[in-house]
């Protein structure tokens, strides 16, 4: 009954992504696409400086390309605004209170001038899709949360490393890294996406621009025993990704991922066993420093005793 309904809830959490014109592991351009029923209000390329009137039958609002440098001081008069499409503007600050413009399910802000993110901002529970794109963005604070998000887009910043706060949300299921200059191969942030769990027990995909993997016996340990992500790619399907000539061990360099996983890796890497040695020494290691604790435990009891 429970696993039903788990994945009940993972087919509800996909079906929800696709309403915005994504698929969960394939590569394509992003856009803020109008859902459901809607009445758009399209003011594309026109100079504009600030935001215009919106009517409240306007339920997707697309602004790009213009010159606009700030939302409004009134964020409750969007309220009812579902998409907004503020591409290619000059907005360079995101208001704290975003959180008031209670309908809010998609918020593209792709080529603006955003160089920070701040953790004080509230952002709406409605939102699914945050689109911040080519905004020269180099980390993610801690604290920095959009509770319900499905889809981040942090494609074409200036990222050097896959920041350990970029888990915004216990929902995604797509988070893109394309075009960041990241210092290293994707085998060097296995520990860091391992540790962003999705509610829904759905993996999310993540896109860098990094198509190989530096595979040893380490590594595919993440991989093999149901990961949390998969690794998407311009390539139609994830399984393709291939482990690196150069930085792999022999036996999987030039393979593909899936191939490995399909064969017996267990037997390969022998995982039980380098877990058992690990445990073993872990074991080892607490024992042996065990005396020079109990002596700190009973200096820092005589030392309190003496001055308190």
């Amino acid at each position: 009954m429970l696993r039903s309904m788990i994945l009940l809830s993972s087919f509800l959490v996909l079906a929800s992504a696709y309403n915005f014109g994504y698929n969960e592991c394939k590569q394509h351009i992003y856009k803020a696409k109008c859902l459901r029923q809607f009445v758009r209000l399209q003011n594309e390329n026109r100079g504009l400086r600030k935001f215009p009137a919106i009517s409240r039958v306007h339920t997707c609002v697309q602004l790009k390309d213009n010159a606009i440098s700030s939302f409004p001081i009134d964020l409750t008069s969007l309220s009812h605004v579902e998409t907004l499409d503020l591409s290619g503007n000059r907005i360079n600050k995101l208001p704290k209170n975003l959180n008031a413009m209670g309908s809010l399910e998609i918020l593209d802000l792709s080529r603006n001038q955003i160089r920070e993110l701040s953790s004080s901002t509230r952002f709406p529970v409605s939102l699914r899709g945050l689109l911040l794109a080519g905004n020269g963005l180099s980390s993610i604070p801690d604290g920095f949360q959009v509770p319900k998000l499905f889809v981040l887009d942090l494609s074409q910043n200036q990222f050097t490393d896959i920041p350990k706060h970029f888990c915004v949300s216990d929902q995604l299921i797509r988070v893109d890294f394309n075009d960041n200059p990241l210092k290293y191969a994707m085998s060097g942030y296995m520990g860091t996406l391992s540790r962003c769990q999705n509610a829904n027990a759905v993996p999310f995909c993540l896109f860098t621009s990094h198509e190989f993997i530096d595979c040893d016996c380490t590594i595919l340990d993440y991989l093999v025993n149901e990961p949390n992500f998969k690794l998407g790619s311009s390539l139609n399907d994830y399984k393709e990704i291939r482990c690196s000539e150069q930085g792999s061990t022999s036996e999987f360099a030039g393979r593909k991922i899936y191939d490995i996983v399909e064969m017996n890796l267990a037997g390969l890497c022998n995982f039980k066993e380098r877990k058992d040695a690990r445990s073993a020494r872990n074991k080892a290691s607490i024992q042996q420093n065990l005396p020079w604790r109990l002596c700190i435990v009973i200096m820092t009891a005589v030392v309190y005793r003496t001055l308190f």
